[in-house]
């Protein structure tokens, strides 16, 4: 009766939870706190440029600064006399897209520059771990024709990368620029819709600011800054490592090498020349079909992305004969055994005395 009484009271408290439960005490859920979206835009329509820093120097000197000089001139953002001129807008996107308009007229610089992903900037230090696009108008270093690069800027004058460059034909009045960035560091640089530039980088991974800087009247308008990566690709797809030139495979033995490739609008398919004995799948994977005799197989492969842009390379296949290890001795044994014989002439030699004795 006793045991029966505490089951009792057990199967009431039981009941008693669920009819608190049900009136309303649930538990609280997790805490959690969702990043800002880092994306922002300014077309300058509103008449001002308030989010805005914007200061001058005179050319070629990077540690005395002034006040900037900007209007806002037909709803854009330009650049008034007399010196070179920056504006720096906040900026926390390192992957995605950015895209804005250039007014490109001449003046006394022959070159517009939009540092997109800027890490620090300072009057002693000026730029640090940035990448921009140039619009070169006119001959500037090694190039002599009207052009956009796209650079990299390490410590800023004096680590600078050129990552690439292409002749456009004089550049003048308004030029629309679209640079995407994807997880892989793979940059496409397009020129009023065309691709005018690819590169990989991976070096700087995070930004804190966007800087345009040119001489006077030029102008940006129409910026538009998202951490997603916009479809525009015309960029054929990049290999993931380096590709090879050759690959060596002992006789008899299974081949599997892969041949990674990344595009940002998605792979399509792999292909390749010799398909009697070789196959690759999917995953850009090559396999041999057949028992591959000892010589040297030539593959050329093709991987195109979902719009229809293609990759290519050429490597060989070399098939050898596995090489035999051999009999080696130990060192080990080798020193005991040394160790071991200068023990015997020393017995000898004693034994031997000792009977002369």
């Amino acid at each position: 009766m006793k045991y029966m009484s505490v089951r009792v009271v057990v199967i009431l408290l039981l009941i008693q939870g669920w009819f608190i439960g049900s009136a309303g005490v649930t538990v609280a859920p997790a805490h959690s706190v969702s990043s800002q979206d880092p994306s922002w835009s300014d077309d300058f329509q509103d008449g001002n440029f308030d989010d805005w820093t914007t200061i001058s120097q005179p050319i070629g000197v990077f540690d005395v600064w002034y006040p900037g000089n900007f209007s806002i001139i037909n709803g854009a953002l330009t650049a008034q006399y007399p010196e070179w001129n920056l504006a720096l807008h906040e900026n926390m996107v390192a992957y995605g897209t950015w895209s804005f308009d250039l007014f490109a007229v001449d003046a006394d610089s022959d070159e517009i520059v939009v540092y997109f992903i800027v890490g620090e900037h300072s009057v002693e230090d000026y730029l640090k771990d940035a990448y921009g696009i140039q619009l070169l108008l006119g001959p500037y270093k090694w190039w002599t024709e009207d052009g956009i690069t796209l650079l990299k800027g390490i410590d800023f004058p004096n680590d600078l990368t050129w990552l690439g460059y292409k002749s456009t034909g004089t550049l003048d009045g308004w030029q629309h620029i679209d640079v995407t960035r994807d997880s892989t560091g793979e940059f496409c640089v397009y020129l009023n819709g065309s691709l005018c530039i690819t590169a990989v980088d991976q070096q700087v991974q995070s930004s804190n600011l966007f800087t345009f800087s040119t001489f006077p009247g030029r102008a940006i308008d129409n910026i538009t800054v998202t951490s997603e990566t916009i479809t525009i690709d015309k960029a054929p797809p990049h290999w993931l490592h380096s590709f090879p030139e050759n690959v060596s495979l002992n006789l008899n033995t299974a081949l599997r090498y892969d041949l990674n490739a990344s595009d940002t609008s998605g792979i399509d398919s792999y292909r390749l020349n010799d398909t009697v004995n070789f196959a690759i799948d999917d995953e850009g994977i090559v396999t041999n079909r057949t028992n591959l005799d000892l010589g040297q197989y030539g593959l050329h492969v093709w991987v195109n992305d979902t719009n229809g842009y293609t990759l290519e390379g050429s490597f060989s296949i070399i098939v050898t004969e596995a090489t035999s290890p051999g009999f080696t001795i130990p060192t080990e044994v080798l020193i005991v055994g040394a160790v071991a014989a200068v023990v015997m002439i020393v017995l000898v030699v004693v034994i031997m005395r000792s009977k002369k004795n």
